[in-house]
């Protein structure tokens, strides 16, 4: 299964991860092969506060409604700092952050696998490509690191 959470605090969906693992369980199939991924929006720079000065207008701008009555919703300064904080939906920040949110992540809801979605609302190419830089060389790195059992680890016995 694959969550797209695009806004709210991540721990909202823990119920819905157990539903998922007990519907799979009860099912028949074997915990190991209940997989469970993340999407979200995701923007990294170079601080934390140049990701959410940089990332702000445009992410303000994708969700708001385009016509009276449409889709979508106004993001104000204080949601969207709460959404891009520590345990919030929005993978916005420095390369350590996004590694930090992306292991709590895991640690809360036991995920897998994370998918952000990186070209949204309208981000210059330059913005996006050093955003995918960034997720390339620093985050994923980490993230492997962090996650892969160590040699004669618990896991390799």
């Amino acid at each position: 299964m694959v969550l797209g959470l695009i806004g709210g605090d991540i721990r909202q969906a823990r119920p819905l991860v157990e539903l998922y693992r007990r519907a799979g369980l009860s099912a028949g199939h074997p915990a190991r092969v209940l997989r469970l991924g993340l999407t979200s929006h995701f923007f990294v720079a170079d601080t934390s506060q140049a990701a959410r000065d940089t990332f702000y207008p445009y992410y303000r701008e994708y969700l708001r409604p385009k016509t009276p009555g449409g889709r979508g919703w106004l993001v104000s300064t204080d949601h969207f700092a709460a959404t891009a904080g520590p345990t919030g939906a929005l993978m916005t920040g420095s390369p350590q952050e996004i590694i930090d949110k992306i292991l709590t992540e895991r640690d809360i809801l036991g995920i897998d696998r994370f998918i952000g979605q990186i070209d949204l609302g309208g981000l210059p190419p330059h913005l996006v490509n050093r955003s995918i830089e960034l997720l390339a060389t620093q985050v994923a790195p980490a993230i492997r690191q962090e996650t892969t059992p160590s040699p004669g680890g618990p896991c390799n016995s």
